[in-house]
C-alpha cells in the first residue's frame, strides 16, 4: 500500500497514526468488501452490544471496538461478524489494557454470535488483535450449553515499512487461511437468508446460549459491561 513508509519511523506511532497508515490499509485488503462485507472504521458502536443492553434495560453506552466487520444483504447491514481492536505504541500499551481489550473482544463477540445463530444457526464469528504491528486473529464457537470458546487462529507481523515485509509476506498464508474461513462464514449466513424469512423457527442453539456478563464477580473484575 502507498501508505506504508518506505523506512521504518523512529517516533512513537500512535494508534491513530497505525490504523490510517498501517493497519487499515493492509486488512482492507484481506476482510474489506463493501457490497457484501465492509469494515466499519473507528470507533463505531456495536449494534449487538445495543441490542443486549435493551434486552435487559440497561441505559448505559455500548462499548465501542476499534473496527467492527459487518454483512451486507439486500443493501442493509444485517449482521456483525467480525470486531476488531489496535493498542498504539507509548503510555497506553499496557499489558493490562491489552488483556481488557481481548477480554472486550470476547463479550463483543459472544453477543454477535447469539444473534447470528439464533437467526441463521451459523456458528461461528471472527475477531483480531493488533498491538502495535502484532496482529493476532480469532475465532469464537458455541460447542455446548454456556459453553463458548474463543480459538486463536494465529499471529502475524504486520510491515512498519517496506524495509521488514518479508517478515509479513511468511505470515500471509495465517492471514489467507482466516480470510477463507470469514468469507464462508459470510456465504453462509446470507445463503440462509436468502433462502427463507423464517431464520428463528429452527433455532438449534436456544438451550445453550447463556446470558452475557451475568456473572457479577467476572464484571467486578474487568470493571465494565
Amino acid at each position: 500500500s502507498y501508505t506504508i513508509p518506505l523506512h521504518p519511523l523512529k517516533e512513537i506511532i500512535s494508534e491513530g497514526t497505525l490504523v490510517a497508515n498501517i493497519i487499515s490499509p493492509i486488512l482492507r485488503i484481506f476482510f474489506h468488501d463493501s457490497y457484501i462485507h465492509p469494515t466499519i472504521w473507528p470507533n463505531t458502536s456495536s449494534t449487538s452490544a445495543k441490542i443486549r443492553k435493551l434486552a435487559i434495560g440497561d441505559p448505559s453506552r455500548a462499548k465501542q471496538p476499534d473496527m467492527i466487520g459487518k454483512t451486507v444483504n439486500n443493501g442493509k447491514f444485517v449482521y456483525e461478524t467480525m470486531f476488531g481492536e489496535v493498542t498504539g505504541e507509548g503510555k497506553n500499551n499496557t499489558e493490562k489494557k491489552n488483556l481488557i481489550d481481548l477480554v472486550r473482544l470476547g463479550i463483543f463477540m459472544k453477543d454477535s454470535l447469539d444473534n447470528i445463530s439464533r437467526k441463521t444457526g451459523v456458528n461461528r464469528i471472527f475477531s483480531w488483535q493488533v498491538i502495535v504491528t502484532k496482529w493476532t486473529g480469532y475465532m469464537m464457537t458455541l460447542i455446548s450449553p454456556g459453553i463458548y470458546v474463543m480459538i486463536d487462529t494465529g499471529s502475524v507481523d504486520l510491515p512498519r515499512s517496506f524495509e521488514v515485509c518479508n517478515t509479513f509476506l511468511t505470515g500471509l498464508d495465517t492471514m489467507f487461511a482466516f480470510q477463507i474461513a470469514y468469507e464462508k462464514t459470510i456465504k453462509d449466513i446470507l445463503s440462509i437468508m436468502n433462502k427463507s424469512e423464517e431464520f428463528e423457527s429452527d433455532d438449534n442453539f436456544k438451550g445453550w446460549r447463556r446470558s452475557t456478563l451475568e456473572t457479577p464477580l467476572f464484571k467486578r473484575i474487568v470493571k465494565f459491561k
